[in-house]
């Protein structure tokens, strides 16, 4: 809707999941009633099983330095219903 003729590539798509992991963070620190940089610190520091809604592994962000993405998996785009199947499950990358 707002792309115009934006370029649909995996950096639109990592920008995309990096906004929804500050937003994520944001949302914690806001709840917790500590929006500060020091609240902000301490809301990534408690987020552990953050998935971008399912796009990523599962993420753990309570031990530093933080550890990227270590598996992947396979998905099939179904386009009569404009998602993904799954044809294999998170595996360790070799």
């Amino acid at each position: 809707k707002y792309g115009g003729k934006a370029r649909k590539d995996m950096y639109i798509l990592i920008s995309y999941i990096q906004g929804l992991a500050e937003l994520e963070i944001a949302s914690l620190a806001i709840k917790n009633g500590d929006i500060t940089r020091a609240g902000y610190l301490k809301a990534l520091s408690s987020l552990k099983g953050w998935n971008a809604g399912g796009m990523l592994q599962p993420l753990d962000f309570t031990k530093f330095p933080y550890e990227s993405g270590s598996r992947t998996r396979i998905l099939k785009p179904d386009f009569k219903e404009g998602s993904w199947t799954i044809v294999s499950d998170y595996a360790e990358s070799k």
